[in-house]
């Protein structure tokens, strides 16, 4: 038939109807014929796994088939529904034990897509508790340190039985029944196929951040660690959904957190930015297990990695490589957006008989430690607070009279002693990889970046994130990516990686993130790994070190509204040497 212009096709299954057909597509190296040897295949689900690996080489192609068998001579069984033939140009299968042909269309859909049960050793995907079939190369996960993972994949049923509703429960499970996915459908899509009873749904999943999303936090914090905040978080939140901890590091204190009607994911974040202030990069996560994890990016550690667990190519198809190189390299940092607190400034301000908005000198960086009306101490609250004579808010000159205090008049005298705040930008820089860079391109060295945070307080904040940045970005460094079907790598963990070909010897590595797909063979697992080396490894010993000692002060922080819950008055203690107790 090669080089055939025209081709007559049977399209009745009783051949009773023929018409000319031409092809659609003028190939230069002829075509490839797909046929079997005379010994009789009288297993149905042979046939379909057959057909199936045809049409699998056919897809990424585009490329279609024409499939038959030959045999002239044909009694077609009209009674029949579906209408069956002892010798059609068509496929076989078994009836009541006896062998059959049956129109191909009926075989490739009631057999090619939906086989009863996954073969043994493959993955498997539940929804709602009903394991689902996934068509081969659509799963597709990934999961990146301090992002949230989704999964996609194209889901067939054989009837319209089943219908997927958003937030379905999904798991998903490797080829040794690893749970690599758990988490939550967001909208499904359905299509109808022709004329098929077959669905096609198209799915998103969510991982189980969702939890965290879905829960309102209205907390209020003082002085405690971000590890005590996240720690009160689950267990005032978070435990009623199921989650646990995998891993809670103390981190550094945080004078004052207020979280006013935001999400637990929306706090979560804020405690990582506040955390990591201290120039050590934390991230938080829910992982699969519905584990929570509130850690820096060197606290857990995995397997060592050597050639044993990487393919080299032949398998997965995916080939180890590396890149050298750090896209954000920067030796010299400067920090925009911030504060730094001024000295003790003692300030008096006279009434004039109107005002009841007083402006001192700088925004204020704390509480004043005194504050009086003609040598008279006098109670001064939160602006958005009641009940006070005064209202002071951080950031702010103004101090605000409440309106039933008497109008201040030409003889009153209002002093206040306070430390204030004013705008400033950040620097620091590291010599070494300056003098470096300058020995390696022939320039100065110096590589700049500026990064703008708006809630840097101090100038000792602002010094730590500039350092902070630093020590991210300011190494060369090295991209690594390999595939694996050995399961347990989880972005976030601190490997060891012995590879040869690639000049690795006990490397130390963070990975960033693992892509998980099915892409490679249609019915296992691959994890491929992207690990980098350079920007996070400086010194791990130096990294751990940090960790045990969490008496850094971080930045306070403030989402969503202000909670009026005001520090209960001591009987004993004074606020400061002038201001009674109570």
């Amino acid at each position: 038939m090669l080089g055939a212009t025209t081709l007559n096709v049977t399209t009745d299954p009783t051949g009773a109807t023929s018409i000319p057909w031409t092809p659609a597509f003028n190939h230069a190296i002829g075509s490839n014929i797909y046929g079997t040897t005379h010994t009789p295949i009288l297993d149905p689900n042979v046939i379909a796994g057959f057909t199936k690996s045809m049409y699998d080489q056919l897809a990424p192609f585009n490329a279609h088939a024409y499939y038959f068998t030959l045999n002239d001579t044909s009694v077609v069984h009209t009674t029949y529904s579906p209408q069956w033939a002892d010798a059609p140009r068509s496929l076989v299968q078994t009836i009541s034990s006896s062998y059959k042909y049956a129109p191909a269309y009926y075989v490739i859909a009631n057999r090619v897509w939906f086989p009863a049960a996954p073969p043994t050793g493959t993955y498997t995907t539940v929804i709602g508790g009903t394991t689902v079939f996934v068509v081969a190369g659509t799963l597709i996960i990934n999961n990146t340190i301090g992002k949230r993972s989704q999964l996609q994949c194209t889901v067939l049923m054989p009837d319209s039985s089943i219908h997927f509703q958003q937030y379905q429960q999904m798991q998903t499970y490797d080829q040794n029944a690893n749970l690599v996915f758990s988490g939550y459908l967001a909208p499904p899509q359905e299509q109808k196929p022709g004329f098929q009873t077959d669905l096609i749904t198209q799915l998103v999943a969510i991982d189980q951040h969702f939890l965290a999303d879905k829960r309102i936090a209205a907390k209020v914090y003082r002085n405690q660690t971000c590890g005590f905040i996240v720690n009160d978080l689950l267990s005032s939140y978070l435990t009623a959904e199921g989650v646990t901890v995998g891993q809670i590091a103390a981190g550094p204190v945080v004078p004052y957190a207020n979280f006013g009607y935001v999400t637990v994911a929306a706090c979560l974040d804020a405690l990582v930015t506040a955390a990591s202030s201290s120039g050590v990069s934390f991230y938080w996560m829910i992982d699969q297990f519905k584990k929570l994890w509130f850690v820096p990016y060197t606290a857990v550690v995995g397997a060592s990695v050597d050639g044993t667990q990487i393919d080299d190519g032949r398998a997965s198809g995916f080939l180890p490589k590396v890149t050298r190189g750090n896209p954000l390299l920067r030796n010299t940092q400067y920090a925009t957006g911030g504060v730094a607190q001024t000295g003790t400034n003692d300030e008096t301000r006279a009434g004039d008989g109107q005002t009841r908005a007083f402006t001192f000198s700088y925004p204020l960086a704390a509480a004043p430690s005194i504050f009086t009306l003609n040598a008279v101490t006098k109670t001064l609250g939160l602006k958005g607070q009641t009940g006070f004579n005064y209202y002071y808010a951080v950031g702010d000159p103004v101090i605000a009279q409440d309106s039933g205090q008497a109008v201040l008049v030409s003889t009153d005298r209002l002093r206040m002693v306070y430390i204030g705040q004013t705008s400033q930008v950040f620097s620091a820089n590291n010599a070494v990889q300056i003098a470096a860079q300058a020995a390696l391109d022939g320039t100065s060295g110096i590589i700049e970046s500026v990064v703008n945070d708006t809630t840097i307080a101090t100038a000792d904040e602002g010094l730590a994130r500039c350092n902070q940045q630093l020590t991210q970005y300011g190494m060369p460094g090295s991209l690594f990516e390999f595939a694996t079907k050995t399961p347990g790598f989880v972005q976030g963990q601190l490997i060891t990686v012995t590879y040869a070909p690639l000049g690795f010897s006990a490397t130390q590595m963070l990975i960033e993130t693992v892509d998980v797909s099915d892409q490679q063979d249609g019915f296992n697992i691959w994890y491929t790994v992207h690990a980098v080396v350079g920007p996070y490894d400086i010194s791990w010993v130096n990294f751990f070190s940090r960790l045990l000692q969490p008496t850094a002060i971080a930045n306070s922080v403030t989402l969503g509204v202000t909670l009026n819950i005001g520090l209960a008055p001591s009987a004993t203690l004074a606020p400061s040497t002038t201001l009674p107790p109570g």
